[in-house]
């Protein structure tokens, strides 16, 4: 099985008006990570940066000038994905995975369909591994007890450093904890 775990760190909430501003993976394969990244992009609108954003994320306007363009990480990032994956074979696609990826996956379509790319669905398919889905259906059930859903909260419970709203730190934390997760809970061996 072939994994992506992704996040991203935007300019606002609202992926067809904000923008990617940083963004990390890591690429399993198989139980085994085997590639990872962390791009910094610039907005295709700085317009659009939202203050509330910036002091999230920790990052300045000036830093942001010195990324590089959207084209120029959108570049790089199909050369990470084009060494994993054949995006012409239907059967070869990564399981997008992270902590509310619905959110990240928004952003990197519309990140995809900016640099005037449709093909997002040539990458993933749309089974998508959800660290906030599965904390929620572990509260329901009665086996987890958290306070909220917040990675940081997931992170300390079990004992995962995070310095959080850095997107490869939140997401090295979102595969650790997922993967004690199921251990713990689910009751599968999960290489």
């Amino acid at each position: 099985m072939k994994v992506f775990y992704f996040d991203c760190e935007t300019s606002g909430t609202n992926p067809n008006r904000n923008d990617i501003l940083q963004m990390a993976g890591l690429i399993e394969i198989d139980g085994q990570v085997i590639d990872s990244f962390k791009l910094h992009c610039q907005p295709f609108d700085y317009g659009t940066i939202e203050q509330g954003a910036l002091d999230c994320n920790g990052l300045t306007i000036e830093q942001i000038k010195t990324f590089p363009t959207p084209q120029e990480t959108y570049s790089e990032l199909l050369k990470i994905l084009g060494n994993h994956v054949n995006k012409y074979d239907r059967t070869d696609k990564f399981y997008l995975a992270g902590q509310k990826i619905g959110f990240d996956a928004d952003f990197l379509q519309a990140f995809f369909e900016k640099n005037n790319d449709k093909y997002f669905g040539s990458w993933v398919n749309r089974r998508y591994i959800d660290l906030l889905a599965l904390t929620r259906i572990l509260n329901y059930a009665g086996v987890l007890k958290t306070e909220n859903d917040k990675l940081g909260t997931l992170a300390e419970m079990f004992g995962i450093s995070l310095d959080a709203h850095d997107a490869s730190e939140d997401i090295r934390a979102t595969r650790e904890i997922l993967k004690l997760m199921i251990g713990k809970y689910i009751k599968h061996d999960v290489v």
